[in-house]
């Protein structure tokens, strides 16, 4: 059985618009960022990940998409790593201590190739 995120938020794609387009208005400001600007702007992309992850309503569901796009970047890289079938009712510690290490694999080898 997967577990259930109580972070899920069904409207996180408004709230996510929302935030993209304070992003976006911030962007199109000449540089330089005053202070203030360059702090809402990191608190932004932080709120724009937060509510691109509330949308997955199990561990499964994020598991699943979070591997896939791991799984692209890999292939796309050359790197061979395998990422484990995780059952449904792992933790988000558990997908993500395996997220980081295929994020690793790809930085060490980006490094090593450059």
């Amino acid at each position: 059985m997967a577990r259930i995120l109580p972070e899920h938020d069904p409207n996180w794609e408004s709230k996510w618009r929302q935030a993209r387009e304070r992003y976006d208005e911030l962007m199109r400001k000449p540089p330089p960022f005053t202070q203030e600007e360059s702090d809402e702007l990191v608190a932004t992309m932080k709120r724009m990940e937060e509510m691109q992850n509330r949308r997955f309503r199990t561990t499964a569901d994020y598991r699943d998409h979070h591997f896939a796009r791991a799984q692209e970047a890999l292939d796309r890289v050359g790197v061979s790593f395998e990422l484990p079938e995780l059952p449904d009712h792992a933790t988000l510690e558990e997908i993500d201590s395996w997220l980081n290490r295929a994020w690793r694999a790809i930085d060490v080898t980006m490094t090593e190739n450059f």
